[in-house]
């Protein structure tokens, strides 16, 4: 059996603790990374939704409205609009392009934008959006920033005609409160990516030092634990690891477990708390935009005075005031009022941003607290398991050593019995004298030896012989065998003597073993059997040349009753043994093995022996044959078929007597078989049949010449008469081989 390659033991106890290293520290790699890129995102966002707010606070809603019309775009009204953008775009670096979106109807169009016209940046693309020009490429951030009126971000990158990016959008709001356009900030798509292309190069380099360092503890683990052991590498660990050590690994787990749960039970209820209070918060300043509509929708100053009593009993006394200077400024004047208003508007739509980013905080927060508190599960999994692993493996080595020193005293019992047992003679050797034998060592050399002696003292040259052998077999440590004649008293046996050299698992020499065997009665046996192997080898000679001579006779008899047939009509004259070549040519051609060949020869042979069943004025009628008579030469194949079918030797020659007369198109007799029903060898017989037959000299005509014999053939397959693979076999064949000539004792033809 082929030899397994396998791993050194101490390679396979290196890659075991490098794994158990790595699949301990991987996934705390894994949760800092995620934890990186969380916070990397959320700090994008942030900063991105920040200028959105800044950029919305710059726009003077009542002038952007007035924006209507592309002729507008030289106008101080549009520059002057632009201007308050323009220095966030030179301010942050990151930030490429800034303009404002207003929506009519489903439609989106760019109003705002102080990049300058022209291609700035080589791409062949203008770069500036123009006043009233449709903006078709906006994202669902952006939609949605003008249902909620609340500062969005887009979660994946996009891609405009001017490049790919990550934008924020921030709502423009008249004095009603209501979105009147969106101011839209991008960033390159690149810088994102960019930024955690870094943060996962980091992360890679940090991996690949934490594997170099697994790698070398593993490496000085391995070399202390396998030290001067055979063992395999996790037999050593089970064995080399204190249930103790397990048992303080798995107290400590707990210990980290319980102390994680805590902190992460703490962080989820400040996190509730937080979020509480900040919905708490929206709700106050959703009460305060409210009395804000109210008061410039024109409002009874009750609903609005009742707004404010619930702000002072939600907590909210600071914006229950500034609510209710706003309310008292209207009063003295409405254009007043409807300033302050759209200052604490703006107020309000600045706490709520940053209430709705201390709210993704608070979340991503209570995302990064779930994902260390799965990893920090998983490592305590992980950790449990392969403990609780070593103690099983350790419980079940100390039960496999004491069953072993049980099946081992059981062995040497067994054992024991089993050599003083045995019905040959066993002997160990060292240094030319019998360390050892059982009770059959004496009994196979007829007499005792004294102790020590590797056979017993006597004056036989045959005894010395062996001892001789043996210790020239210890000394060369090699393997000896002989077989010797023990005599006795008139006793006499046969024994054959066997030693083999025994090593330890160092390769140190421990031992000669020696075998005795009396081989008496098997050498009588096998002298018996050669003689009987002889007398049969002689019989099957004897029957070999009976059944060739069987064979020959035979086939003289089927040769015989062919020629009988032909006896009747000179005309087919050897024409069987023809048909009969043909078909061989074929069969080689086509390479068929030796039994189809032996078939077609016999088949063959006796194809027409039906023939002498016919009447012989039908059978050499020089004339046209009538219908009857035709109908009587198509029964011969049946009566061949009937002639041979009781002969056991025919019996599987008999679809090539019956059928050599069929067609593949079912136009043959006797049976009209079509297609697949006609065997293949029948196939060949039928093409070598009407060559032979129709190139021959008959009683009613001349034989044809071979290029219109090999027409005919050619012809009749593609009617679908004859197999085409058979008949371009063939016509290879007689291109070769030519034609078999036709005896030359015919009748001569009746003249013309």
């Amino acid at each position: 059996m082929r030899q397994r390659w396998k791993l050194p033991p101490r390679v396979q106890m290196i890659l075991m603790v490098f794994i158990g290293i790595l699949m301990l520290g991987g996934p705390l790699i894994l949760a800092f990374y995620s934890e990186a890129k969380l916070s990397t995102e959320n700090q994008l966002q942030t900063e991105m939704r920040s200028y959105a707010m800044i950029a919305a606070s710059l726009v003077d809603a009542d002038e952007h409205e007035k924006l209507v019309d592309a002729s507008q775009i030289d106008s101080d009204l549009y520059h002057r609009q632009n201007e308050r953008i323009r220095t966030l775009v030179a301010n942050a670096e990151d930030i490429a392009f800034v303009y404002t979106i207003r929506r009519i109807k489903d439609k989106y169009y760019f109003v705002l934008d102080p990049t300058p016209a022209g291609d700035l940046n080589g791409d062949a693309i203008d770069d500036k959006s123009y006043l009233m020009e449709e903006y078709e490429d906006f994202t669902p951030e952006m939609v949605a920033c003008f249902e909620t009126g609340q500062p969005t971000v887009d979660q994946v990158s996009y891609t405009d005609r001017w490049g790919t990016w990550r934008s924020a959008y921030a709502p423009i709001k008249n004095k009603e409160g209501e979105v009147v356009a969106v101011v839209g900030v991008d960033r390159s798509a690149a810088v994102a990516l960019q930024e955690q292309s870094a943060l996962f190069l980091r992360t890679l380099i940090y991996g690949f030092i934490f594997a170099m360092l697994a790698l070398g503890m593993a490496v000085s683990t391995a070399a202390v634990i396998s030290k001067g052991s055979k063992e395999s590498p996790l037999e050593l660990i089970v064995a080399r690891v204190n249930r103790t050590v397990v048992e303080n690994i798995i107290l400590a787990l707990g210990v980290v477990l319980l102390v994680q749960a805590g902190i992460s039970q703490f962080q989820i209820i400040q996190n509730s708390r937080n979020t509480e209070a900040a919905i708490m918060k929206l709700e106050s300043l959703r009460l305060a935009q409210n009395g804000l509509k109210n008061m410039r929708v024109g409002h009874s100053a009750f609903e609005t005075n009742v707004l404010i009593e619930r702000l002072v009993e939600r907590g909210e006394p600071k914006l229950a005031a500034n609510l209710q200077e706003v309310v008292q400024r209207s009063i003295t004047s409405r254009e007043a009022g409807l300033n302050e208003a759209q200052r604490m508007q703006m107020g309000i739509d600045s706490q709520r941003g940053e209430i709705s980013t201390k709210l993704d905080a608070i979340g991503a927060s209570q995302n990064r607290t779930a994902t260390l508190m799965f990893f920090a599960f998983l490592t305590a999994a992980v950790i449990g398991t392969a403990s609780i692993l070593f103690l099983r493996l350790n419980s079940q080595r100390e039960r496999r050593l004491r069953e072993t020193e049980i099946n081992s005293l059981r062995m040497q019992n067994d054992y024991r019995t089993l050599v003083e047992s045995l019905p040959l003679g066993l002997a160990l050797i060292r240094d030319g004298r019998n360390v050892f034998d059982n009770g059959q060592w004496s009994a196979q050399l007829l007499r005792p030896r004294p102790p020590g002696a590797l056979v017993p003292t006597a004056l036989d040259n045959e005894l010395d012989r062996v001892a001789e052998g043996l210790k020239q077999s210890e000394n060369r440590r090699e393997p000896w065998s002989t077989v010797f004649t023990a005599m006795h008293e008139g006793s006499s046996r046969e024994i054959e003597v066997r030693s083999q050299p025994i090593y330890d698992g160092q390769g140190s020499f421990r031992h000669l073993l020696t075998f005795l065997v009396d081989v008496t009665d098997l050498r009588q046996v096998s002298h018996n059997l050669e003689r009987k192997n002889a007398e049969i080898e002689s019989t099957n000679k004897l029957l070999t040349d009976a059944l060739g001579q069987l064979e020959a006779n035979f086939e003289s008899i089927v040769r015989a009753l062919v020629r009988a047939v032909e006896a009747k009509d000179p005309y087919t004259a050897g024409h069987s043994e023809r048909v009969m070549q043909y078909s061989l040519w074929i069969a080689d051609e086509m390479g068929l093995g030796d039994y189809e060949k032996r078939l077609l020869e016999m088949g063959c042979l006796v194809h027409d022996i039906g023939k002498i069943g016919i009447p012989d004025n039908v059978l050499t009628k020089p004339g046209k044959l009538t219908d009857e008579e035709f109908e009587m030469i198509r029964m011969h194949p049946v009566y061949g078929a009937n002639i041979v079918q009781n002969v056991d030797l025919f019996r599987e020659c008999l679809p090539i007597i019956r059928w050599h007369h069929e067609k593949l198109d079912g136009s043959g007799y006797p049976d009209r078989l079509a297609g697949d029903d006609i065997p293949f060898l029948v196939r060949i017989a039928t093409v070598a049949d009407i060559f032979d037959a129709i190139t021959s000299t008959r009683s009613y005509r001349v034989g044809m010449a071979l290029d219109r014999a090999i027409s005919i053939l050619d012809e009749d397959t593609n009617k679908g008469y004859l197999d085409a693979e058979v008949v371009a076999a063939f016509k290879q064949v007689i291109a070769r081989n030519g034609v078999i000539p036709q005896t030359d004792d015919l009748p001569q033809q009746p003249a013309a």
